[in-house]
């Protein structure tokens, strides 16, 4: 699932700066989003996923490494020297973010209500500013607006899918809004926060005319998180987080619907 919302981030990229799609950074960014979370929940450093302690299984650690590496070569041999210096900030957030690599052996995400800003950072560079720099665009006003609304844009969807984990980070030390926000109700009030503040940067990069008219369609996709979840947040049901993830995706929606027309 990540892969694909990334990929669907990307081209909603290109379609609203009007620049044609580089397959090669989808495919990058794509495999990069599941090698990432398979880390996560597979290396033995996340005991919020059951794995903390765990040895680690040679032939786990041989796929992760080969895959990386694999990764490493076709983005040398494919990116431009502004994207690979992208690459390389996303390579050591997601390493920060998944390996115990900061003092104490800690993790970005063991910093108390970081971990939802890292991802949606994450993603936000993986689908807003890779993208555009492998495809030639200037790092101007449209991709600074397009980059830190998408930051935002990801925000609530990240600390609602949280929720059904708030028990297993709290148990392992990671303070995130879900298991401190205070319950269900203000965990929705915040994220209906968030999708206010989303809409009027959005509405300002298009005032300014650094966004297109037809991307005030976007958050259509926050509106309907926010009337999935209504006033109670479900616990641990499957199809509740698979909707939610789902509908992070819903950029490509305005997005294939201007490339096709």
């Amino acid at each position: 699932m990540p892969g694909l919302v990334l990929g669907c981030h990307g081209m909603a990229t290109f379609a609203v700066l009007g620049i044609p799609p580089a397959w090669n950074i989808l495919f990058f960014t794509m495999a990069g989003a599941v090698l990432v979370y398979s880390a996560d929940r597979y290396l033995p450093y996340s005991p919020e996923d059951g794995t903390g302690g765990r040895p680690v299984q040679p032939v786990v650690l041989i796929f992760f490494l080969l895959v990386s590496v694999g990764l490493v070569y076709f983005a040398v041999q494919s990116f431009q020297s502004a994207t690979l210096a992208g690459v390389l900030c996303l390579a050591l957030l997601s390493m920060a973010y998944v390996l115990p690599l900061l003092p104490s052996r800690r993790r970005l995400k063991d910093i108390p209500y970081l971990k939802a800003i890292v991802v949606s950072t994450g993603w936000a560079l993986s689908g807003v500013l890779l993208p555009a720099l492998e495809a030639g665009s200037a790092i101007d006003s449209r991709l600074l607006f397009l980059f830190l609304y998408r930051v935002i844009y990801l925000l609530p969807n990240l600390i609602l899918s949280d929720w059904p984990d708030r028990d297993a980070d709290r148990a392992a030390g990671i303070v995130t809004v879900a298991n401190r926000c205070g319950g269900a109700h203000r965990l929705i009030l915040f994220s209906r926060a968030l999708t206010l503040a989303c809409a009027a940067i959005l509405g300002l990069g298009v005032l300014r005319g650094a966004l297109p008219l037809w991307f005030l369609a976007d958050p259509a996709g926050l509106i309907l998180v926010l009337v999935l979840v209504r006033r109670r947040l479900p616990e641990k049901r499957r199809f509740y987080r698979l909707a939610v993830d789902g509908l992070a995706g819903w950029p490509v929606v305005p997005a294939v619907w201007v490339l096709v027309g």
